[in-house]
C-alpha cells in the first residue's frame, strides 16, 4: 500500500497491511512520542462534552505506552486543561495539554496578562448573551477561550449562530476563531497544536512523532509532520494531511494497542534465545551465529568488524536474518516443535540442524573475493524460506531484486546475491526494507534445494571450482534482467517483484534444458565446496595433539579459536559479537568484534599448546606489522586495534537497534581502544617463549619482537594503567599489569637462556626490580592476599597470577592465602567472578569462564586435585548444546551471558584439560 499526504487520506483498517506496516516502522525508533486528541480519539463524540470519557482500552493502553521506557504519552486537547484532567484520569506519566495547545501546566491561568484577562472576560460576556438567545448551546470555559457547541441545535440555529460570532467577537482585534465538527471556539491566543506537539517533541528529544486525531484543528499537526513520523487521521470524510485514516475510536485504540506490542517487542527483545545455545559458523574471514532453529541472526561483512548484514541477534528481525520453518499439516502451517538437534560435523564449522523430513546444513566458504554462506536443504517437507538482508544493521534501506535464479541486493557498498534455483521468491516491503519469502517443497525438487549467499563478487550460478551448471534463460528472464541493468544505470529498482522459475528455457545453445538438471547441478557444486571446506578443517584438526580429557570439546575449542582469526592478517579477534549483555537489560555491552594483544596471544599459544603454530606465526606478523606503525615506540601500543592493524574510531551507539532481550546500549568500537593497558606485553611475550620451545628456536623478526616486548615494558612498567578489565575509572597500579611485566622479562630471558639467543645483562636486574616492587606494594596485609592493586583492599581474579606466571612457587604461603580469598570472595558455584569492586557502571555482571579456569589452574598447583577437576567438570557443563561458550555465566539464572563464542572461555577449556591430563 502507498502512503499519502494528499487530501485524498488512505482509509485504513487494522488488518490493513500498510497500516500495519507503518506502525511496526515507528515503534522502532529510539525516542517516540505518541501524542493523541481526547475527543473522538480516545473518547467518543456524545452530545454534552461534559460526559465525554475515554474508552476503558483506549485508557489502559496509553497507561501501558506511557509505562514503556524511551517513549512518551501525550494527550493535546482543545479542551480547558482541568477538564481534561478530570475527565480522562489519565496518570501522571501521560502529558495533558489543554486548549488546543496553549496550556501545558495548571498555572497557566494566572501567567495570562491583565489586558488579555479583560478581553476574555469580554469574549465570555458575549458568547453568554448569544447562548440565552438560543436554548441548546453549551458553552465550555477554558482559561484563554470559550468554545460554543452546536451539537445540539438544528442546522439552521447552528449556521445563525456562526454567522453572529463571524460579524461580531470575531471582528475584535486579539480574538482568533477555530472552527470545529459542531463546535466554534474564541481564544484570545492563536491555538496551534502542530507548534505544541513539536515542543513535545523538542522538550523529550523524541526521534519521531506518531499522532492520532479527529478535530480540524488536528490538521495543524498533520501538516507539521515530517520524516519518519505517522499522522492517523480518527473518521473518514474529511480532506486531510495523514497519512492514514481510521473510522472510528474503537479503530485508534486497535492502532495503539498495534503500537504498544511491536513497540514492546522492539525494546525487550522477541523470544531471546539463550546465548549459549547459538551456534558459530567461521571460514576465517567474518563468522555467523545460527540458532538452535537455524536461523541466521549475526552475520558482519566483510569482515567480523564490520557492519552486520544479519543483526536480528541484537533485537528483533528489522535487524536482519535468514531462516527456514518446516510446514505441517493439511495447512500447512509452521511447526511449533523445536528441532530434533542440531551438531557440527565432527572436526568442521559446518552445522546440521534437523527436523523430522528436514535437514539444514550451513557452511561458511572462503572464496575469491568473498564469504560464501551456503544452506543445503535436504529431506520429503515442505519448508518456508525468508531472506531478510539489512546491511549497515539496517540503517540503509535494503532491496531486492530477482534475476533469473538470483537475488540481488541494493543497498550495500559491496555485491551481494543470493542463488537459489528452483526457489520463486515473493519480495514484500517490510519497514522500507524488502524481505523475500518462498514456499519450497522438497520433494517436488528432487529432496535437495541449495542456498548460495555470495557476499562479494559477481553473483554468477555455481561460481566455484566446479563447472558451472547451465544458465537458464526466457522471456520471463530477460524482463527481469531490465529492472536491474536500469539500476546499474543509475535508477532504481522497483518494488513488488516475483522471482518465478521458468516454465520453458533454454541452454546457451538453444537447446531444451530441464530446470531440475540445473537445480541438481547447483547442488553438486555446493556440496563439492562444502566437502573442500570441510576437508580442510579435518586436516588441520587431524595435526593437533589433544589431550584425552574433554576431547571432544578440546577440538570444538580449538576450531572456535581458529575461527576467530581474521586469515588475511593474522589477527585474532576477541569474539564473535558486539554487545551482548553482561547482565540482561544492563548496559554492561561492549563490542569485541577486535584484536586485543593479551587476548590473540592467549589464543594462539592455547593452539601452540596443541601443536598449531600457524595462527602464532601469522598474528605474531600482523603484531609486527602494528609496531612498525608506532615510529619505534612499542610502548605506545594499544590494548586493541582492528582486524587489519588500524586504529578504532570513536566508540559509537546504534539507537535503532533494542538490543539483545533489550539490553541496550547496543555499541560499535571499544573505547577501551584509549586506555593504557600495560600487561599487554606478557601475553605477547610467553607465546613467542612457548613457539620457541615447540620449534627450538625464533627467527630473527621474533627475536625482534620478543625485544619490543622487553623495550616498552622497561619504559612503562612503573606507571599505572587501566588494567586487565579496562574498568572506566582512573588509572591504578594493578598487581596483574606488574606482574606481566615482570613474565615478559623473565620469558625472554628463558628463552635467551634455552635456546642460545642473546640477551641484554640489564634484563635479570630488571626482572629483579619488577619483581620485589609487586611483591612488597601489591600485599595488603589487612586482607592478608594480593589484591587487585597497590593500596587496595578488593580481590580481583587475576591476582592469582601472581603465582600461576611462576613469580611465586607453589607452596609459597602469600600465594595460598591469595588463591583461599579468591575462592571465599569470588567463587559462586560453578564461575568465578573476576571481582566486586566498584568499577563505575551501574548493575551486575555474570562470573567468567576465564577466571574459573584460572583457580582451576592455581587448585591443581597447590594440590587441590579434586576441587580443580569439580570445577573443571562444572565450567564445561555451562557450554551450549554444541560446546560454544559465551564470556560470561550467571550461576542463578543458570545461562550464558556476555559475547559469543568468547576466546577466553575456550582458553580456558583447553589449558585446563591439557593441565588436567598432565598432573
Amino acid at each position: 500500500m502507498t502512503e499519502v499526504r494528499t487530501g485524498e487520506p488512505m482509509a485504513a483498517t487494522f488488518t490493513d497491511a500498510g497500516l500495519r506496516s507503518a506502525v511496526a516502522r515507528i515503534a522502532r525508533v529510539p525516542r517516540l512520542l505518541v501524542a493523541c486528541d481526547y475527543d473522538g480519539t480516545l473518547a467518543p463524540l456524545v452530545d454534552d462534552p461534559a460526559f465525554a470519557t475515554p474508552l476503558p482500552e483506549a485508557a489502559a493502553i496509553i497507561r501501558e505506552l506511557a509505562a514503556l521506557p524511551q517513549t512518551t504519552v501525550a494527550v493535546v486537547s482543545g479542551r480547558s486543561l482541568r477538564d481534561l484532567a478530570a475527565l480522562s484520569r489519565m496518570p501522571s506519566e501521560v502529558q495533558l495539554v489543554g486548549s488546543h495547545g496553549t496550556e501545558f501546566d495548571v498555572g497557566f491561568a494566572a501567567r495570562i496578562q491583565p489586558e488579555i484577562s479583560a478581553l476574555r472576560t469580554r469574549l465570555g460576556q458575549a458568547v453568554l448573551e448569544l447562548a440565552r438567545r438560543h436554548p441548546g448551546l453549551r458553552l465550555e470555559q477554558k482559561p484563554a477561550s470559550i468554545a460554543v457547541h452546536t451539537r445540539a441545535v438544528g442546522p439552521e440555529v447552528a449556521a445563525e449562530v456562526l454567522d453572529a460570532i463571524r460579524s461580531g467577537p470575531a471582528t475584535w482585534p486579539g480574538v482568533y476563531v477555530t472552527t470545529g465538527r459542531d463546535v466554534v471556539e474564541l481564544s484570545v491566543f492563536a491555538p496551534d497544536k502542530g507548534s505544541a506537539v513539536d515542543e513535545l517533541r523538542t522538550q523529550h528529544s523524541a526521534s519521531a512523532v506518531i499522532f492520532l486525531g479527529h478535530d480540524t484543528t488536528d490538521e495543524q499537526v498533520f501538516s507539521k509532520l515530517q520524516g519518519p513520523d505517522l499522522g492517523i487521521k480518527i473518521g473518514t470524510g474529511d480532506e486531510t494531511s495523514a497519512h492514514f485514516t481510521v473510522p472510528d475510536p474503537d479503530a485508534a485504540v486497535q492502532v495503539l494497542a498495534l503500537l504498544a506490542e511491536a513497540r514492546r517487542r522492539w525494546l525487550y527483545g522477541e523470544r531471546a534465545v539463550p546465548i549459549e545455545r547459538h551456534t558459530m559458523l567461521g571460514n576465517g574471514r567474518t563468522l555467523a551465529l545460527v540458532t538452535p532453529d537455524a536461523k541466521i541472526t549475526w552475520l558482519c561483512h566483510p569482515r567480523p568488524d564490520s557492519p552486520a548484514v544479519f543483526g536480528a541477534l541484537l533485537g528483533d528481525g528489522s535487524a536482519g536474518y535468514m531462516s527456514v520453518t518446516p510446514l505441517v499439516g493439511r495447512g500447512r502451517g509452521p511447526q511449533d516443535a523445536m528441532p530434533l538437534g542440531q551438531r557440527y560435523r565432527r572436526g568442521t564449522m559446518t552445522v546440521e540442524t534437523r527436523w523430522s523430513g528436514l535437514a539444514v546444513t550451513d557452511t561458511l566458504l572462503d572464496e575469491e573475493p568473498g564469504t560464501v554462506l551456503v544452506r543445503v536443504l535436504t529431506g520429503s517437507a515442505t519448508v518456508r524460506l525468508t531472506f531478510a538482508p539489512r546491511p549497515e544493521f539496517g540503517q540503509v534501506p535494503t532491496q531486492l531484486e530477482p534475476v533469473g535464479e538470483t537475488l540481488r541486493v541494493f543497498g550495500s557498498n559491496d555485491p551481494m546475491t543470493l542463488i537459489a534455483p528452483g526457489v520463486a521468491w515473493q519480495i514484500v516491503e517490510d519497514g522500507g526494507h524488502h524481505t523475500a519469502t518462498a514456499t519450497v517443497d522438497l520433494r517436488a525438487l528432487g529432496g535437495t534445494v541449495a542456498l548460495e549467499l555470495r557476499l562479494g563478487g559477481d553473483g554468477r550460478l555455481g561460481h566455484g571450482p566446479t563447472s558451472d551448471p547451465p544458465v537458464l534463460t526466457s522471456s520471463t528472464d530477460d524482463e527481469l534482467r531490465e529492472p536491474t541493468e536500469k539500476a546499474a544505470a543509475g535508477g532504481e529498482p522497483p518494488t513488488g517483484r516475483t522471482g518465478a522459475w521458468p516454465t520453458s528455457a533454454t541452454g546457451a545453445a538453444g537447446t531444451p534444458v530441464d530446470h531440475h538438471h540445473v537445480i541438481a547441478a547447483h547442488v553438486a557444486s555446493v556440496q563439492a565446496r562444502q566437502a573442500q571446506t570441510e576437508r580442510e578443517w579435518r586436516e588441520w584438526c587431524a595435526a593437533l595433539r589433544l589431550p584425552n580429557r574433554a576431547r571432544e570439546l578440546v577440538l570444538r575449542s580449538a576450531l572456535t579459536l581458529r575461527a576467530l582469526c581474521y586469515r588475511p592478517t593474522g589477527a585474532i579477534i576477541a569474539a564473535g559479537t558486539s554487545s551482548l549483555p553482561e547482565e540482561i537489560g544492563g548496559v554492561r555491552n561492549w563490542d569485541y568484534r577486535y584484536c586485543w594483544l593479551r587476548d590473540a596471544a592467549m589464543s594462539a599459544q592455547a593452539l601452540v599448546q596443541l601443536g598449531s603454530a600457524d595462527e602464532a606465526d601469522a598474528l605474531l606478523r600482523w603484531t609486527r606489522r602494528v609496531i612498525e606503525g608506532t615510529a619505534g615506540h612499542p610502548e605506545r601500543l594499544h590494548p586493541l586495534y582492528s582486524v587489519d592493524g588500524n586504529e578504532l574510531g570513536a566508540e559509537a551507539v546504534i539507537e535503532t537497534l533494542p538490543g539483545y532481550a533489550g539490553s541496550r546500549p547496543v555499541r560499535i568500537g571499544n573505547a577501551a581502544n584509549r586506555q593504557v593497558q600495560l600487561d599487554v606485553f606478557g601475553p605477547v611475550a610467553d607465546l613467542i617463549a612457548h613457539l620457541a620451545d615447540l620449534r627450538g628456536g625464533l627467527e630473527p623478526w621474533q627475536v625482534a619482537l620478543l625485544n619490543d616486548m622487553v623495550e616498552a615494558v622497561s619504559r612503562r612498567w612503573h606507571e599505572p594503567d587501566h588494567g586487565i578489565w579496562e574498568a572506566r575509572i582512573p588509572p591504578r597500579h594493578h598487581v596483574y599489569s606488574k606482574v606481566m611485566g615482570w613474565l615478559t622479562i623473565d620469558r625472554a630471558l628463558r628463552v635467551g637462556e634455552r635456546h642460545g639467543i642473546p640477551v641484554d645483562p640489564g634484563w635479570a636486574a630488571l626482572r629483579d626490580k619488577i619483581a620485589q616492587d609487586v611483591l612488597e606494594r601489591g600485599w595488603h596485609p589487612e586482607v592478608g592476599a594480593y589484591t587487585v592493586a597497590y593500596d587496595h583492599p578488593e580481590m580481583d581474579a587475576s591476582s592469582l597470577w601472581i603465582g600461576l606466571s611462576g613469580l611465586l612457587p607453589a607452596d609459597d604461603p602469600r600465594f595460598l592465602a591469595t588463591v583461599l580469598a579468591v575462592e571465599a570472595e569470588l567463587r559462586s558455584g560453578p564461575i568465578v567472578y573476576r571481582y566486586r569492586w566498584d568499577d563505575g557502571l551501574p548493575g551486575r555482571e555474570g562470573g567468567f569462564h576465564i577466571c574459573s579456569a584460572w583457580l582451576i589452574e592455581a587448585y591443581l598447583r597447590t594440590g587441590r586435585r579434586a576441587d580443580a577437576e569439580e570445577l573443571f567438570e562444572q565450567m564445561i557443563a555451562c557450554a551450549g548444546p554444541t560446546g560454544l561458550l559465551p564470556e560470561q555465566y550467571d550461576p542463578v539464572t543458570e545461562h550464558g551471558l556476555g559475547n559469543h563464542p568468547q576466546a577466553y572461555s575456550h582458553i580456558g577449556v583447553i589449558t585446563c584439560a591439557l593441565l588436567l591430563d598432565q598432573s
